[in-house]
C-alpha cells in the first residue's frame, strides 16, 4: 500500500547577521558595543608585543647583503636574491649599531635594519614629532584635500591628471617625512611590524598613523577627562534609535573602549598641549554611552 503523500518541508532561510546588538543584549551600565564591520577594521593589540617577535625573513639583494652582513661570494652571485637568516651571520642595527641574528631584526625598504628597541624607541617619539611639525603637516594635508575635492569636482584629460597623483603622492611623503616614518626618502612600512611592538606602541602607531591622513577639521578626542586619546575618522559609526541613548553618530576610542557623541555648542578654548594636537576652536565631543 502506498505511503500518503506528505509536502515537503519548508527550507529554512538564513538570517543575516546583524551588524549592531539589539538592545537586549547590551548591559545597560556599559558602552554600546560599536558595530562588528567597525570592529574588524581595528588591529588586537592586547596580542601585540615582543612575544610575536624573531624569525624574520628578508628578500636582500647582494649589493645590500654585502654592506650589512659577511657573506662569501659563493652564497650571493650578482643579481641573485638570497633568503635570509644565515646562522653564522650577524647584521648590525642602524639605530643602536649593535650586532643582531638576522632574523631578530626588521628591515625597511631602503635596505637599513632595525632592533626591536630601536623600532618601539621611534614609535615612542612620533607623537612629539607630530607635534612639533604640526603646522607643516596641516598646511601639506591642505594641500591634499584642495587636490581631492579638485579630482572629484571636474574630469580632467589624462595627462593632467597624472600630474594630479604625481602631486598627490610627493605629499604624501612630505606628510611621512615630516612625521619621522619615511628612511632614505623611502616609506619606512613599519605597519609590518606592528605584531612585534608592545601593545601600547602598537597602538600609539596606529592612532599616529590615522591622525595623519585624516582630514585637520575632522579630527576629534575622546571625550572622556581620564583618556582624552584620539579617535580616528574609521571609528565614528552610526547609532540606531533601536540600541537607546538617541540616534546620531557615536565615536569609539580604541584607549578607554567608550564612545563619545558630537557637540553643536561645545568647542576647544585653547589648543591642546598633548596627542593629539587640536587646535583652538576644533569641535570637541561629550561622553555617551
Amino acid at each position: 500500500m502506498a505511503e500518503p503523500y506528505a509536502p515537503p518541508k519548508p527550507k529554512k532561510t538564513l538570517k543575516r547577521k546583524r551588524s549592531q546588538p539589539e538592545r537586549d543584549e547590551i548591559d545597560m551600565d556599559e558602552p554600546i558595543p560599536p558595530p562588528a564591520a567597525l570592529r574588524r577594521n581595528i588591529p588586537s593589540f592586547q596580542e601585540h608585543g615582543p612575544q610575536n617577535c624573531g624569525d624574520h625573513r628578508h628578500r636582500i639583494i647582494s649589493s645590500i647583503t654585502e654592506t650589512y652582513s659577511k657573506l662569501s661570494s659563493s652564497d650571493v652571485s650578482e643579481g641573485y636574491k638570497a633568503y635570509v637568516p644565515f646562522s653564522s651571520v650577524t647584521w648590525a642595527c642602524v639605530g643602536c649599531l649593535g650586532n643582531y641574528c638576522p632574523i631578530d631584526l626588521h628591515d625597511l625598504p631602503c635596505g637599513h635594519f632595525f632592533c626591536l628597541n630601536c623600532l618601539n624607541h621611534r614609535i615612542k617619539v612620533l607623537p612629539s614629532r607630530l607635534g612639533i611639525y604640526t603646522k607643516q603637516l596641516n598646511d601639506t594635508m591642505a594641500e591634499i584635500v584642495a587636490l581631492e575635492d579638485q579630482s572629484r569636482r571636474k574630469r580632467m584629460p589624462a595627462t593632467q591628471r597624472r600630474e594630479v597623483e604625481q602631486t598627490y603622492s610627493q605629499l604624501k611623503f612630505k606628510l611621512l617625512h615630516y612625521a619621522g616614518l619615511e628612511c632614505c626618502g623611502m616609506d619606512t612600512k613599519l605597519n609590518r611590524f606592528v605584531g612585534c611592538l608592545s601593545p601600547d606602541a602598537s597602538r600609539t602607531y596606529w592612532l599616529c598613523s590615522h591622525w595623519l591622513f585624516d582630514r585637520p577639521d575632522e579630527r576629534r578626542a575622546c571625550a572622556w577627562p581620564d583618556c582624552e586619546q584620539y579617535i580616528p575618522v574609521l571609528c565614528r559609526w552610526e547609532l540606531s534609535p533601536s540600541l537607546g541613548g538617541g540616534d546620531g553618530q557615536r565615536y569609539y576610542c580604541v584607549q578607554c573602549r567608550a564612545n563619545s557623541r558630537d557637540s553643536s555648542q561645545k568647542v576647544l578654548d585653547r589648543p591642546q598641549t598633548k596627542f593629539p594636537w587640536l587646535p583652538e576652536g576644533q569641535d570637541l565631543l561629550l561622553p555617551s554611552r
